[in-house]
């Protein structure tokens, strides 16, 4: 992967420039992000030239896959000189949606624009190691294991160590609608879902700059396998790409954001009708 995995397009220069403006990183990545859902139709020029370039369709191909949780994770542009990237996250309607999402943090600082789709539900917890120590408001806290997660050399697969068990409390839930954006630095724990079963697609906007190791939790016990990434079909990107757009061009939407009372019963989307729970840990 290069600073130039797309092909050229206008809505990359305008996230170079909102990047490299004043400011704190979070505040321009989130600036970033902003300019993508005020630049739609660039945006969606974008994606079509993907689609109508078979070589870049399948360069890109090769670099994305299935996340765990539910959604196809395409990485569009790198650009190594402003140290950025630009990802596409697309839950697609049918069987691979609404896998659970396990509380996790990110290696990188982000922001996300949401291009279209019902919205996302983000639920943020806070974390206490000792399990045997919540004085107060013990039903609030639920016991995970809690497992450090760091990608192999291969780039392909990611190693889980247990760190022991904790328990975490879900202290922010908050509905974002399309239209909206948002940022998360790396010590932010948190699950991301949709609200519901209708095509979901975000972009995220992020440093290239990593932590050297993430976090992921599992309500479980038990080991966790080393897990491989499922690489997108060849026909699957294209399919995706153009439902984006699709969806873009008959979107009425408007941006929106409400705050929601967590309940920890309620905090993790059930598995579509007819498929088993997940039990794998998010790759992030």
């Amino acid at each position: 992967m290069t600073a130039q995995q797309t092909v050229d397009a206008p809505l990359i220069d305008v996230i170079r420039r909102a990047i490299v403006g004043p400011g704190e990183r979070l505040a321009r990545l989130r600036r970033a992000a902003d300019a993508i859902n005020s630049h739609h139709i660039e945006l969606r020029s974008l994606l079509h030239r993907v689609v109508s370039a078979p070589k870049v369709t399948d360069q890109i191909r090769q670099t994305s896959y299935w996340h765990p949780n539910g959604f196809a994770k395409v990485m569009l542009h790198i650009d190594e000189d402003h140290d950025f990237q630009i990802r596409l996250h697309v839950w697609p309607t049918g069987k691979r949606r609404l896998a659970c999402s396990n509380p996790h943090s990110h290696r990188c600082d982000y922001a996300s624009a949401l291009v279209v789709g019902g919205g996302l539900q983000i639920v943020r917890f806070t974390e206490m190691p000792d399990v045997t120590d919540a004085a107060q408001g013990k039903d609030e806290w639920s016991v995970y294991d809690r497992h450090s997660q760091e990608s192999k050399s291969d780039s392909k697969s990611s190693a889980f160590r247990h760190d022991g068990v904790v328990r975490l409390k879900a202290s922010q839930a908050v509905l974002w609608k399309a239209g909206a954006a948002y940022t998360c630095g790396t010590d932010v724990v948190h699950t991301v879902e949709p609200i519901n079963a209708a095509l979901m697609a975000t972009i995220l906007v992020q440093d290239t700059m990593r932590e050297s190791s993430t976090v992921v939790y599992r309500r479980h016990s038990g080991s966790v396998a080393n897990q491989s990434r499922v690489t997108l079909r060849d026909e699957e990107l294209p399919q995706l790409l153009t439902a984006v757009i699709a969806a873009m061009s008959n979107s009425k939407q408007t941006a929106g954001v409400v705050s929601l009372t967590p309940r920890p019963q309620t905090l993790r989307t059930p598995p579509a009708a007819g498929l088993p729970a997940s039990n794998s840990l998010g790759q992030v």
